[in-house]
């Protein structure tokens, strides 16, 4: 799903305006991403939790020339899915076999 197709479903669900449900989605990423910066963990209740997770610097190689080099430490987001959201992913995997 496309953030466009995101959009025209909450609209659609709640009879709003594509540009009213567009705020809405546009706001609910930016707060997630506030939080991330801020505190490094999300936690939506009955969804699921973001959180920072920090690399370590490692060995990489360039695919192109092979090449091996030392890629430095980062930040990666990561997101574990709740209960409610694992038990519906499966629950539709399972209906459609």
């Amino acid at each position: 799903m496309t953030r466009k197709e995101l959009v025209t479903t909450v609209a659609n669900k709640l009879q709003i305006t594509y540009n009213s449900a567009e705020n809405a989605v546009m706001t609910t990423l930016d707060a997630i991403t506030l939080g991330l910066k801020e505190s490094g963990t999300v936690v939506i209740a009955g969804f699921g939790t973001f959180n920072v997770q920090e690399r370590k610097a490692h060995m990489s190689r360039n695919p192109r020339t092979g090449e091996k080099f030392m890629a430095g430490p980062r930040k990666k987001v990561a997101f574990k899915a709740g209960k409610n959201v694992r038990d519906a992913v499966c629950l539709s995997d399972e209906e459609s076999q």
